[in-house]
């Protein structure tokens, strides 16, 4: 199975037709039509930053609700520090924002709380599943990128980009 690993940013590109959403929705037809060869995964911070987000975005709670909906059915919630007490996965973090100080400082500290998830989940699926980020934030896209991982931004780069990382045969189109 390989590991799809979506920021917030990627699944509202997607939920609000921004650019890069028809990045998002062919990786989604074609995961659909793939019967689960990829997973959809994304942290807990990333599900309550999403929860925060429509409620600004969206004042219809019915409408609301159908996204959250859409979200729920799709995702995987990864909880990789659900035991702060995790000595090394904290090291594993601590030495992270010392290599990247300015992510630790960003004015958004989801975005800390949701690299550090991602960093752990990468650590703990990298060597089967390869996974992928799915994010429309360059700085996060930027430090995959020097840790060596795959990414995909959706605004920035085109499909063909994507098929390049994923695995082509479970593609379709």
């Amino acid at each position: 199975m390989r590991i799809l690993y979506f920021d917030t940013s990627a699944i509202l590109c997607w939920f609000f037709k921004e650019p890069g959403s028809k990045n998002v929705e062919k990786i989604y037809q074609n995961l659909y039509l793939s019967q689960g060869n990829y997973s959809f995964n994304c942290s807990k911070n990333t599900q309550a930053e999403l929860y925060r987000k429509l409620e600004e975005k969206i004042s219809n709670k019915h409408e609301r609700i159908k996204f959250i909906g859409i979200f729920d059915k799709l995702f995987i919630i990864i909880e990789p520090f659900k035991n702060e007490g995790d000595e090394e996965k904290n090291d594993f973090y601590n030495n992270l924002i010392l290599r990247y100080p300015n992510f630790s400082k960003i004015k958004n500290s989801e975005d800390s709380k949701i690299i550090k998830d991602l960093f752990v989940c990468l650590g703990i699926f990298a060597k089967e599943s390869h996974p992928i980020l799915i994010s429309s934030d360059n700085e996060m896209c930027n430090v995959v990128k020097k840790e060596g991982y795959q990414f995909f931004n959706p605004k920035t780069m085109a499909y063909n980009d994507f098929l390049k990382m994923a695995d082509e045969s479970f593609f379709v189109g």
